[in-house]
């Protein structure tokens, strides 16, 4: 049976479940929170059509929620491509070029600065149709609410 980095980080953990797993900007989250969110979300993108051997890239801050993104795609099988959400368009149509990319999570500022301007291209060129924009703000207060 093949095992993920996350199915291994669910397995040695299992007796830490209260213990803190990650901090980021001041935000804390411990083991059951992390493991819940990351299938919630894992559930999310497999109802999306992401499956195991996508490439999905991610244009997202360092945030707890950036985290629980790139371990939720691992524990479907699918595989993070994180670019620098700073990239000018021209350098995120270079990075977006270089793999077959299956979808693309941002942040709406990144859309709006970066990804927009080549939206086209992405659509009909690459034919990438799955973009999932979120706004930064939910990343920041995920574990608030």
């Amino acid at each position: 049976m093949k095992k993920t980095v996350i199915d291994n980080i669910e397995y040695r953990n299992r007796n830490n479940l209260s213990c803190s797993s990650f901090e980021c900007f001041k935000q804390t989250i411990d083991f059951k929170t992390f493991f819940e969110a990351v299938s919630t979300y894992a559930k999310a993108y497999k109802e999306l059509g992401v499956k195991d051997g996508d490439i999905v890239t991610l244009c997202l801050a360092g945030t707890l929620a950036t985290i629980i993104n790139i371990y939720a795609l691992n524990k479907i099988g699918a595989i993070s491509d994180n670019i620098d959400p700073t990239s000018k368009p021209e350098r995120m149509k270079y990075f977006l070029e270089k793999e077959k990319i299956d979808a693309i999570i941002c942040f709406d500022a990144i859309y709006e600065k970066s990804l927009k301007p080549i939206e086209e291209y992405i659509l009909n060129e690459l034919k990438i149709d799955k973009v999932l924009i979120t706004k930064i703000e939910d990343s920041l207060s995920l574990f608030e609410k």
